[in-house]
């Protein structure tokens, strides 16, 4: 919503709801009124108010929680795509050379990738982290863990096939 002094949001908006009702409260001329009924009045407002503070205050928690879980899979989905392609990278990889040089810089770029690779489990345990504060803040969803455990299987194969290939060249370039 857009007003005079800006935008509004639906907090705003329900803040100055009850800002005004208290001011229409004030303003309906207490004539007449005994002290008991405005008495009455008041703290029927002020529940208001503490009931929807409490609502906002969980829908704030809520939002924050929704916020980390997307958080969670955006950097999940980062880091299964640097999997995919080294494992892309590894699949298109030809048998070791026949001279020294070029079992040289297939090994160098091997080494490269087992680096590269190697530099993703400080993110991945931190992601372990990230789920396990996500599963105590609250009941968080099922597939959180599965997602997890799935790419963590992913990762480690590839790991572990690229480390192979490593060996592989190693031992290829010591009988040239």
């Amino acid at each position: 919503m857009n007003g005079v002094y800006g935008t509004y949001t639906p907090v705003d908006w329900e803040i100055g709801v009850h800002l005004s009702l208290w001011g229409e409260f004030l303003e309906s001329g207490l004539e007449g009124l005994n002290a008991d009924n405005i008495k009455q009045a008041s703290e029927q407002l002020n529940n208001r108010w503490i009931e929807f503070c409490q609502l906002l205050s969980e829908r704030m928690a809520w939002l924050e929680y929704q916020n980390n879980i997307i958080a969670f899979y955006s950097q999940l989905q980062q880091l299964e795509q640097t999997v995919i392609t080294a494992e892309n990278w590894l699949k298109v990889q030809p048998a070791p050379a026949a001279d020294t040089a070029a079992v040289k810089t297939q090994l160098e770029k091997c080494q490269d990738e087992v680096i590269r690779l190697s530099t993703l489990q400080p993110q991945i345990e931190k992601l372990k982290v990230q789920s396990k504060a996500l599963k105590e803040k609250q009941q968080g969803p099922m597939f959180l863990e599965a997602d997890l455990v799935a790419f963590t299987n992913h990762f480690n194969q590839v790991y572990a096939d690229v480390q192979a290939r490593e060996k592989l060249l190693q031992t290829s370039k010591c009988y040239f």
